[in-house]
């Protein structure tokens, strides 16, 4: 099985910093199995403050190749956990999502 390897960033708030980590330990499992089930092998999350000032979230994920990943986005519980989690994001300036980065290199 092939994979795909993403990564993606957005700022996260502040003051919402504690919560986003909140919702993220106690994630349903539904929400797991979900990207389970559209193709996700791997996701991990991280965070830093940079020299900006800001906080960050980089996102890095492994993703079987030919993953149809649709009916995530479509699916009503996604659409929740995104939302919830969502108004914890702070999207960088022209974005209305996370901001998907190029892979340029890999060990």
């Amino acid at each position: 099985m092939n994979k795909i390897m993403t990564g993606c960033v957005i700022g996260v708030k502040r003051e919402l910093f504690a919560r986003y980590c909140q919702l993220h330990d106690q994630q349903p499992q539904e929400i797991r199995d979900l990207l389970k089930q559209y193709g996700f092998t791997k996701l991990s999350i991280f965070a830093g403050e940079m020299p900006d000032g800001n906080l960050y979230l980089f996102q890095y994920n492994e993703v079987e190749e030919g993953a149809d990943q649709s009916g995530l986005y479509a699916d009503p519980r996604y659409q929740q956990w995104l939302k919830d989690t969502g108004l914890c994001q702070a999207p960088l300036p022209g974005e209305t999502f996370w901001k998907n980065m190029d892979h340029v290199y890999e060990l």
